[in-house]
């Protein structure tokens, strides 16, 4: 479901949380230990006194001092006590802790995307069976140039390098042409704190062409290299995160769209299982996938500038890949994929439709490099 699809280009150019509940300590009642209680004041023992001289004139004893009664003791206050925990919003201009998404990149850093995609097209038209294949590669540099505080982040992406690795002599010439008109190419990555790609800006594909002939069937035999939503796909593998823990065996799944442009869209989800370990001594961890798409048409009247108007359309497409994933560092190595579409539609691009049978069979290698080491990116440090 890679954007890199040669068959949008070659018919392009055809048919080419809250904060949680606020929880307030309550704050224990001190321990003091045993009441405190204060006795009765016991009655000092009694003092012998000698006794009064004999006095004719006094018959009777003289009164005892009044008691002195005992204050009492002050009662001790009660500490006051933490209010019932109340769920709220955090008050205005009161930031929530927030933690760092896994992954998160450094303002300035960059990472190599090294990309081979091999193809193998087969179209059928008028009686005619035209099939082209060719093998080539793009080297990207991403650099980091805004990181949010909420993990998000911008980055720029420019095609430093390209090869055409491998082609049928029929489509060399052109292929080799059209990759060198990716180099130097600059757009903007949009990522959101979950290594989702939201956007790709300012992206427009340098190789589309204007419709030759239909006898020649240039439209057909000039492909796109890689659409926006091919570069925004690439961009989701570099920057890919899991959904929570990877455990052997733990699977999830993510919405997936692609928009193939005058030809329709995809729509369904990826299905993701963690496989474990790559390898009995590799730190790395084995995640596989496979896209649950189906293939919607391109609405009546939809096509732009395509050069030709597509009638009806029927795809089928199995698409799959794995992704090697360094949890030490939270990052994506690599990613391998297979996308085989087969399918028909109706194409007008002077005179009566015509009807093209499509297959396409293609493979694409997705290697990420730490530029100024040379080593892949999770590849632990030489000692």
């Amino acid at each position: 479901m890679r954007g890199i699809l040669a068959i949008t280009g070659f018919l392009a150019i055809v048919t080419a949380g809250l904060l949680g509940a606020a929880v307030a300590r309550r704050s224990p009642p001190p321990s003091t230990g045993p009441s405190v209680e204060v006795a009765a004041a016991f009655p000092a023992p009694p003092v012998e006194r000698p006794p009064p001289p004999a006095d004719p004139f006094l018959e009777v004893e003289p009164p005892a001092p009044p008691a002195v009664p005992v204050p009492p003791t002050p009662p001790v206050p009660e500490p006051p006590r933490a209010p019932t925990p109340v769920s709220s919003l955090p008050r205005a201009g009161v930031l929530e802790a927030t933690v760092a998404p896994a992954g998160r990149y450094k303002l300035g850093e960059t990472v190599q995307q090294d990309l081979v995609v091999t193809r193998r097209s087969t179209f059928g038209i008028l009686g005619t069976n035209v099939s082209q294949g060719a093998q080539y590669g793009l080297s990207s540099r991403i650099t980091v140039t805004a990181v949010n505080a909420d993990g998000s982040l911008v980055a720029e992406q420019t095609v430093v390098a390209v090869k055409l690795l491998d082609a049928d002599p029929d489509v060399r010439a052109d292929a080799a042409a059209a990759l060198e008109k990716m180099k130097g190419v600059t757009f903007e990555l949009l990522v959101g704190p979950t290594g989702e790609v939201t956007a790709v800006r300012g992206y427009t594909d340098p190789v589309r062409k204007t419709a030759g002939k239909l006898d020649e069937l240039q439209s057909l035999r000039i492909g796109s290299i890689l659409d926006a939503d091919g570069w925004k796909e690439l961009a989701g593998l570099t920057f890919f995160q899991p959904d929570g823990a990877i455990k052997p065996g733990r699977a999830w799944s993510k919405p997936a769209a692609h928009d193939w442009g005058a030809l329709g869209s995809w729509q369904g989800k990826t299905n993701y299982l963690a496989r474990g370990k790559a390898s009995a001594k590799s730190p790395l961890e084995k995640i596989e996938y496979a896209h649950a798409i189906e293939y919607r048409p391109p609405a009546a009247g939809a096509g732009g500038d395509f050069p030709a108007r597509i009638g009806s359309a029927e795809f089928k497409a199995t698409a799959g890949g794995g992704i090697l994933y360094d949890p030490a560092r939270s990052r994506s190595t690599g990613a391998v994929e297979t996308f085989y579409v087969r399918g028909r539609l109706q194409a007008t691009v002077a005179g009566p439709a015509v009807a093209v049978e499509v297959e396409e069979l293609q493979n694409f290698k997705l290697t990420l490099s730490d530029p100024a080491k040379g080593e892949l990116v999770g590849k632990p440090p030489k000692k």
